[in-house]
């Protein structure tokens, strides 16, 4: 009988991480058309969008230790068909050789309007995106991203084409798809990146998609950004037509746990994570009560199934690519995992924290009005 109800209980298990996923992957689709009946009505507003007023744009690239990929960077904004831009290079107390590369950089290119501003102190990034800013042509809206990441030739005219089409646009954020997996490390990074996208599509259906500031990959209007810096995050929307690609080649073993506290801290990320980690748990305890590998293989494949759908359902990748990433699914979902847990514990770890701080503050306000 017990072992009938474990059956059972399993099986269930298994349901419920299946329904979620249904849910996840048809707010996607859904996401997806919206998107598609979009990008005709922003095909029809282009032509008028060209024969329109220009508005100015300054790129702010964020630079740490990045001289071998500055200049990828560069030249893919330069090679923007889009007139009405300029670039500020934020050197963050770089060690290596960024400043020199960047001014003969510049030198190479005269015309370019590009300028390189070099911290002499330590500052947090939204103060280093502020100076960086006031050193600039002081463009209409703020696009951020960093050294690493290059961008498509199109992506200053149809981001600005979208602030353009919609008054009411504050801030946009793009879809950041990483193109390295030389390691582990980083082919771990690229499915979280796909996954990030799947649960970025939910969350713009569902709730007032918030942008990060320190996240790159973003345009802001000239009032978003200055309120951005100070709030740290602002409302915006998500548009994974838009995409920046991000060629780090950084394999920090320990960039796995740092990433829980740098990125996918929203609600709709912890849920997600706790979900997976309890239902996989589960699966796990149900597979050695039983013994039985069987329910152990079909558990997780059932969750690699996820990062197959999140690497065939993105348009940045290419089909070689996608056969190659869709072999490493059933590996990859143990480090997937493992991060989930770390995340649980570390968000379970700021809320006791939180109120444990409340308690603490009502105890004190209240001993000194006693």
């Amino acid at each position: 009988m017990n072992q009938q109800l474990s059956v059972i209980l399993s099986e269930g298990t298994l349901a419920v991480f299946l329904i979620v996923a249904f849910i996840l992957v048809v707010a996607a689709n859904i996401y997806d058309i919206r998107l598609t009946l979009r990008r005709k009505s922003l095909g029809k507003m282009k032509t008028k969008f060209r024969r329109a007023h220009k508005s100015a744009i300054t790129v702010l690239v964020y630079a740490r230790n990045n001289a071998d990929s500055i200049i990828n960077c560069l030249e893919s904004i330069r090679r923007n068909r889009y007139s009405r831009f300029d670039i500020v290079v934020i050197n963050d107390l770089s060690m290596d050789n960024i400043g020199s590369v960047v001014r003969s950089y510049i030198q190479k290119h005269p015309r370019l309007p590009v300028r390189l501003y070099s911290k002499r102190k330590y500052t947090n990034k939204s103060e280093a995106l502020l100076q960086g800013y006031r050193r600039s042509q002081k463009g209409d809206y703020v696009m951020v991203i960093d050294a690493t990441n290059t961008i498509p030739t199109s992506l200053l005219r149809d981001s600005a084409s979208r602030f353009w089409h919609d008054e009411k646009l504050d801030t946009l954020h793009f879809n950041v798809n990483n193109q390295t997996s030389d390691s582990l490390t980083l082919l771990y990074f690229r499915f979280v990146q796909l996954s990030r996208s799947m649960l970025d599509k939910f969350y713009t259906l569902v709730s007032e998609y918030r942008v990060v500031t320190n996240l790159s990959g973003s345009m802001y209007s000239l009032l978003a950004f200055k309120n951005a810096c100070k709030s740290i995050a602002a409302a915006g929307k998500y548009d994974s037509d838009l995409i920046v690609f991000d060629s780090s080649v950084s394999d920090d073993k320990t960039a796995i746990i740092g990433q829980i506290s740098k990125e996918n801290s929203g609600i709709y990320y912890s849920v997600f994570a706790a979900v997976t980690v309890l239902l996989q748990t589960y699966s796990m305890y149900i597979a050695a009560t039983l013994q039985s590998s069987l329910i152990l293989i079909v558990g997780w494949l059932a969750a690699a199934f996820w990062l197959l759908l999140v690497t065939w359902s993105s348009r940045a990748i290419r089909t070689k690519d996608k056969i190659t990433l869709s072999l490493c699914a059933p590996f990859i979902y143990f480090l997937i995992y493992v991060q989930f847990i770390s995340h649980v514990f570390y968000v379970s770890a700021n809320a006791i924290s939180s109120v444990l701080k409340q308690i603490g503050h009502e105890f004190v306000v209240g001993a000194m009005a006693g």
